[in-house]
This record gives structure tokens, sequence and C-alpha cells, in this order.
């Protein structure tokens, strides 16, 4: 935030801009005080949906709009397949999530919320099918340093430094454990991916009227 900060008034923005840290599932900011509101890759982590969109909805002005890309289920998702549900519990689990939500699920709580939906589709099935969103994480692409980073080689290299630093006090103590943790979700990401039983990139427009 402090960042921010520094940022807008170096540009001379300090009369358009602010930054305000908060708990957005309980904004403090009046009702109708806003135009547009986004969420990018965040409202996924909220403990209740619902309420949070509720909460953006209270402080949009009528005709206000708010759009996102959310993570979410697809329709590929097959809830009664165990390997199905462990990839779903490996990327929660790995990426701090509650329960990851059905694409339909997202479209159906913004009405509820009282939202007009006008648009929603998942991106990553428009996409270039040469460069799935997963891609950087999978490993394959080779020209850059986070690229080889990303391989099985560079992941054995980096979690082999971070024991050896954790031994030696350098690094916190929880390390290799957050490490391994990272490594397994990655691997938990791509086969979803692959599968096509998830999205991050599931996008909406919704309108308060």
């Amino acid at each position: 935030i402090a960042k921010c900060g520094k940022y807008i008034e170096e540009e001379g923005l300090t009369n358009q801009c602010s930054t305000l840290k908060a708990d957005f599932m309980h904004l403090p900011l009046d009702d109708g005080s806003f135009d547009a509101a986004y969420t990018i890759e965040a409202s996924c982590h909220a403990p209740d949906r619902l309420a949070l969109f509720k909460e953006v909805y209270r402080i949009l002005r009528p005709g206000g709009q708010f759009s996102g890309y959310e993570w979410c289920l697809t329709d590929l998702y097959d809830d009664k397949n165990p390997d199905h549900r462990q990839i779903k519990k490996g990327i929660e689990e790995g990426d701090a999530l509650p329960d990851i939500l059905h694409t339909s699920e997202i479209v159906r709580v913004l009405k509820e919320a009282g939202f007009t939906v006008c648009d929603s589709e998942d991106r990553a099935l428009t996409s270039d099918p040469r460069k799935p969103w997963y891609l950087p994480i999978e490993g394959k692409e080779l020209s850059s340093l986070h690229g080889l980073l990303c391989t099985r080689p560079g992941r054995m290299i980096t979690h082999f430094l971070l024991t050896i630093f954790e031994k030696m006090g350098i690094a916190p103590k929880g390390s290799i454990a957050l490490s391994a943790l990272l490594i397994k979700t990655a691997d938990y990401l791509v086969e979803a991916g692959k599968k096509g039983i998830f999205t991050p990139m599931f996008y909406f427009r919704a309108k308060k009227l």
C-alpha cells in the first residue's frame, strides 16, 4: 500500500487516485460510492462468495459494473471421480482456497447478490492452445530463468538449496515444507488444466441496475 501511494504521488495523481487496505468482506465505504469494481483471482479466496458479492453490490451506484476473473471448476469436473476430487483438494490446500465453485455457481451467486450478469465465459477455452494458462508452471518453457526453475531439475535444485538454507538458519523454519507444498500444487494445477476440469480464467461482467 505504501509503495502504491508513493507511485501515485510521483505521477502527480493524488487528486485522482488513492489506496485503501481493508477486509473486502466488510468494506469501510459508503453505499453507492463507486461506478465500477473488479476482482482478478482474488474473490476465490472469500469465505462466502455471496456475502462478498453483496458487499460489492452495496458500494456500487445504480448502473455500476463489476467484472473479474474467477478460479472455477468446469463442466468436465466430475465429483464422483476420486482423481478429480484429489486434484481439487490439492489446489484448494496449496493455494489457501475455500471450496472451489463451478462456473455456473459464480453466475448464480452474482444474480442472487442482485446483479444482472451481462457476460460470462471461460476464456481458457478461447486462448491460444499453444500457450495454455498452465504453461509457465508446466516446466516446458525454457526461454527464461522462471521457466527453467519450473522444470523438474529446477524445482529439485531450488528445494535442495532451501533445505540447506533452512538448516543453516538462513531461510525461515518451514521453508522446506512450503516448497514441497508449492511443487505439488503446481503439479495439481497443470493436471487440472490438461484435463480441463479447472480454469483460473472464468470471466464475468455484471451490472447493478
